[in-house]
């Protein structure tokens, strides 16, 4: 079922729109920092008297080519300081021997053994924080990651 057809009739107001200056606008119209934009519990408070749910979905590793291509490229730490550098990513089609060292390397990471976290399971992550089956759900983070931050110090991962 498409998620337009789940999604209730207010999720579909824009609650903050973005700008080009990292700001966006609170439910009162004031400006919002980027920083405090992205703290899905402020939001919730604020949007909830509208009727407006917010939260979140945070994945782990999903073995997309996004993902594929950077494990590839490795970190280029000259390039990570500006924003605008061309960091030139392979962006090949990953092939199926890449997707599943990736899938092996993330199903090594979680403490939920017997699965593997594929796109199909964000989408039914989001897809059910966009329906009405979670209708009274508002400020929260949805970590779908297989155990992974219950169980490890993430630091330097």
């Amino acid at each position: 079922m498409p998620a337009l057809d789940v999604m209730p009739e207010k999720a579909h107001q824009p609650a903050m729109s973005p700008s080009h200056h990292g700001h966006g606008w609170d439910a009162s119209g004031a400006p919002t920092p980027m920083h405090k934009r992205l703290d899905g519990k402020n939001a919730a408070c604020e949007l909830g008297a509208h009727g407006i749910r917010v939260n979140c979905v945070s994945p782990f590793g999903v073995a997309t080519p996004m993902l594929i291509n950077a494990w590839r490229q490795g970190h280029d730490a000259s390039a990570a300081d500006d924003a605008d550098a061309d960091i030139g990513l392979d962006v090949a089609a990953p092939s199926d021997q890449e997707v599943e060292k990736m899938e092996e390397v993330v199903r090594s990471l979680a403490t939920l053994k017997g699965s593997t976290l594929r796109p199909r399971d964000i989408a039914e992550a989001v897809l059910f924080l966009a329906s009405d089956d979670s209708r009274y759900v508002s400020g929260h983070n949805l970590v779908v990651d297989g155990g992974v931050t219950t169980s490890r110090n993430l630091i330097g991962l």
